[in-house]
């Protein structure tokens, strides 16, 4: 379970500066399609691990979204290839127990 926030979904992604990452790890993040209901980026990591893939974020109505991501990985000399995909719900304005995402810790 996560809890995105309007104030982490309203981040500029295109500015990777805004999130921490694991020590030694530097990325970048281009945008290569955006308008009201569509974001297609590339993201390249480069440090102690390397990832390259691309993200589709597509918003479906006012109450969900979905994401598709495919990237490799190439961590202690080892390639990976990853596939993701996500369908987010709005379910409440109210997160109860969970706790919202929190971009100034770096990724676990």
């Amino acid at each position: 379970q996560a809890c995105l926030t309007r104030e982490l979904l309203d981040i500029d992604l295109s500015d990777m500066s805004n999130m921490k990452m694991p020590e030694g790890v530097k990325c970048t993040n281009e945008i290569k399609e955006q308008n009201s209901t569509l974001m297609v980026s590339h993201t390249v990591c480069t440090g102690t691990f390397a990832i390259e893939g691309d993200t589709r974020v597509e918003v479906l109505s006012p109450e969900s979204m979905l994401m598709k991501s495919t990237s490799v990985m190439n961590f202690g000399g080892q390639k990976q290839s990853i596939s993701s995909s996500a369908q987010y719900k709005w379910l409440s304005s109210d997160c109860g127990d969970v706790k919202p995402m929190d971009l100034q810790k770096p990724l676990e």
